[in-house]
C-alpha cells in the first residue's frame, strides 16, 4: 500500500490468495415475511491467466435512476451511469467454489442508506479473496437506492416490483426503527438461507440465472459467522447480532445508531469493533457507540477512527470517479480512497479472524489495535470530560 503508486479508478481486486466469483440470490416472498435478496460473493481457484471482468457494478440501468432519485442535484443518474456504468466488479459470475478442506467462514453485509448490494464490493471481494463466503444484503425497507421483488407474471414470467428509496428526515425515529428492524430481520433471513444451504437443503432462488448451489452443501462454517455493515448498516449489524447469537462478531463501519431500540445495547454480548471515518460521527453518536465500549479498550471492544478519511471512505464511491473530482465533492478526504480502502479492510480481517477462530494469514494486528500511521484509536469527536 504504497503512497508512491499511482491511483487507479476501478473497484479494488482482492489482495488475498483466492479469485472471487458473485451471484445472486433472492428468496420467495411469504405472506407474513420479506424474505432476502444478496449478492455473495465467494472464494474461486485462483487463475494463472487473468480472468476477464464482466460483472457490472451497477446491477442494471435502473439503478444509476435510483441513486439519482436519492440525490437532490440535476444530471446525478446521468453521471452515475458516466462513471459507474462502464465499471466492473473483479469477480467472475457463477464460477465454481474453491475447493478446501475446511469449511468456509462466513459474513452477512449490510449496506447504508441509498446503497445497495454492490456499493461495497471493494469490501466484499477483498474478504472473498481472503476466503470468506460474503452475503451482501440488499434491503427492501426503502433504504435501499432501489431494490425490488420478483413476482410471478399473468403469462407466466417474472415481473420486477420495484421498491424504491423514501426520502425523508434522517431524524424520524419511528420510520427509521421501523425499517432497521426489518432490516435485522433480513439478515437473520439471509442467515437462515445460508444455513438451509450447508445442510443440503433446497432452497428456490428466484433469480433466473442461476448458481449451483449444492455447491454450498457442507460448505459453510456456520459457527464462524460475523456480521458488518456501513452506517445504517453498521446500527443494523448490531441489532441483528442483538436478536440471534449466532452472529459471533461485529465489525461496524461508521455506524449510524440514530434507528437502534434503548434496550438494544445490553442485548450485544459479542465482540465489536467500531471503525469511523474522520469527519462523519458527532457527539451525541459516539456516545451510543460508547454504551458498547469498556472504559478501557480490550481485544473485544474497541473504536477506531481512520484519519483523513469521509464517510464515503469506506464504499466503492470515491474510486469509481477521477480523484480530484471525488474531493471536489467530498466523496473522499485528504487520505487516497484505495489506500484508505486498504487500511479499513485489513482492520476488519485482522478483528474476524481473531474473533472467529480463524488461523491469519497476514499479522494485520496492528491495524485493528490501532497501532498504524492511519489509525487513530478512539475517537476525534471531542465529548465532555465525566465528573
Amino acid at each position: 500500500m504504497s503512497l508512491n503508486t499511482p491511483f487507479k479508478r476501478g473497484i479494488l481486486p482482492g489482495s488475498g490468495e483466492n479469485d472471487v466469483g458473485c451471484t445472486d440470490f433472492m428468496s420467495k416472498e411469504l405472506d407474513d415475511e420479506h424474505g432476502c435478496f444478496f449478492r455473495l460473493y465467494y472464494p474461486v481457484t485462483k487463475s494463472e491467466d487473468k480472468r476477464p471482468l464482466t460483472v457490472p457494478w451497477l446491477p442494471s440501468p435502473e439503478y444509476a435512476k435510483g441513486y439519482g432519485s436519492v440525490v437532490d442535484a440535476p444530471g446525478v443518474s446521468f453521471f452515475t451511469k458516466l462513471f459507474a456504468g462502464s465499471k466492473k466488479i473483479p469477480a467472475s459470475w457463477n464460477a465454481p467454489l474453491v475447493s478446501s478442506d475446511k469449511p468456509l467462514p462466513v459474513i452477512v453485509f449490510s449496506h447504508g442508506l441509498s446503497s445497495c448490494r454492490t456499493t461495497y464490493s471493494s469490501i466484499c471481494v477483498d474478504l472473498a479473496s481472503h476466503g470468506f463466503v460474503v452475503a451482501a444484503v440488499e434491503h427492501r425497507d426503502e433504504s435501499a437506492c432501489l431494490s425490488f421483488y420478483l413476482k410471478d407474471g399473468p403469462d407466466g414470467e417474472l415481473i420486477k416490483d420495484y421498491v424504491r428509496c423514501k426520502r425523508a428526515p434522517y431524524d424520524l425515529f419511528e420510520l427509521r426503527n421501523k425499517q432497521v428492524t426489518q432490516r435485522a430481520n433480513e439478515c437473520v433471513a439471509t442467515l437462515e438461507v445460508l444455513t438451509a444451504l450447508n445442510s443440503g437443503k433446497e432452497v428456490e432462488n428466484m433469480i433466473p440465472d442461476k448458481f449451483d448451489l449444492s455447491q454450498l452443501k457442507d460448505r459453510l462454517d456456520m459457527e464462524r459467522v460475523g456480521i458488518c455493515g456501513h452506517s445504517f448498516g453498521g446500527g443494523t449489524s448490531l441489532l441483528a447480532m442483538a436478536q440471534d447469537s449466532r452472529f459471533k462478531c461485529s465489525v461496524p463501519l461508521d455506524a449510524w445508531l440514530f434507528p437502534l431500540p434503548d434496550d438494544v445495547y445490553d442485548k450485544v454480548h459479542q465482540p465489536v469493533l467500531f471503525i469511523n471515518t474522520h469527519t462523519f460521527q458527532w457527539k451525541a453518536n459516539i456516545k451510543k457507540m460508547n454504551r458498547l465500549m469498556p472504559p478501557e479498550y480490550t481485544r473485544t471492544r474497541r473504536m477506531l477512527t481512520i484519519r483523513d478519511t469521509v464517510h464515503f471512505s469506506q464504499s466503492d464511491v470515491p474510486m469509481l470517479v477521477h480523484l480530484s473530482i471525488s474531493r471536489k465533492v467530498k466523496y473522499a478526504g485528504p487520505l487516497r480512497p484505495d489506500i484508505a480502502m486498504r487500511i479499513n479492510n485489513r482492520a476488519m480481517m485482522a478483528f474476524l479472524w481473531q474473533h472467529l477462530d480463524i488461523t491469519p494469514p497476514h499479522d494485520w494486528s496492528s491495524y485493528s489495535e490501532g497501532n498504524e500511521e492511519h489509525i487513530l484509536l478512539g475517537t476525534n469527536v471531542q465529548l465532555e470530560a465525566s465528573m
